[in-house]
């Protein structure tokens, strides 16, 4: 419903997919990452009794957000990582879902510690994540990559 609303009222382009970014408290974000989510639930969840639910769009195609579920993602990834790495993360694509927080750190090298370092130098500018409960979340490396969708 809020999306229909958001796509119709707001001049939101239906090809848009419409995130939520659900915050506790009504301060600045801090930080140069964002995490967004498919939904509202999950944003909810995030919202308490002060904070607030924002909508995002992003300035950039969902293709340039990593995602094990995409084999190409994982190709790019061959020597770019360190093989036992490599190993896990290939683990995680056959159970059918996106990587959690604590297998993210499979996503490094010598040169590139973190994966908001790692992925952005091969071309991406988000990730998917798997979430408790079934959920999915996306952080996208740098805010200024998305745009926040006003409702007024």
């Amino acid at each position: 419903m809020l999306k229909n609303l958001v796509l119709s009222k707001y001049k939101v382009s239906s090809s848009d997919t419409i995130y939520y970014h659900g915050r506790n408290k009504d301060y600045p974000y801090y930080g140069n990452s964002i995490y967004l989510t498919e939904s509202k639930d999950y944003a909810d969840r995030y919202v308490g009794l002060s904070g607030k639910l924002m909508l995002f769009k992003l300035k950039f195609t969902p293709e340039k957000i990593f995602t094990i579920k995409n084999p190409a993602h994982i190709k790019k990834l061959e020597g770019k990582i360190y093989p036992e790495g490599l190993k896990n993360i290939k683990k995680f694509q056959h159970k059918g879902k996106e990587l959690d927080w604590g297998s993210i750190g499979y996503l490094n090298n010598e040169e590139y510690e973190d994966v908001e370092d790692l992925l952005p130098s091969l071309g991406f500018l988000g990730i998917k994540l798997q979430e408790p409960n079934g959920y999915e979340s996306v952080l996208v490396f740098n805010q200024n990559n998305v745009e926040q969708v006003k409702i007024t």
